[in-house]
């Protein structure tokens, strides 16, 4: 039984480009969120600050960083 509509003709498929881009896009964002994690966690190893505060600013930098990149 067909329902008479095409999926094939409908549905649009990412090109090359575009998914080497996101990919790119996952690896940057990748890097850069663990050098932030690598040098927090540097800086309060080597201050012995609360590890409360070290999980709060994690998160905070974190969640600042996807506000900003998420229109991008």
């Amino acid at each position: 039984m067909s329902d008479g509509s095409s999926h094939s003709s409908t549905r649009s498929t990412p090109s090359g480009r575009a998914i080497l881009g996101g990919i790119g896009r996952v690896i940057a964002d990748a890097i850069l969120i663990g050098a932030f994690v690598l040098l927090l966690t540097l800086l309060f190893l080597q201050t012995g600050w609360p590890r409360w505060v070290f999980y709060a600013v994690l998160f905070l930098g974190v969640a600042g960083y996807v506000s900003i990149t998420r229109p991008w």
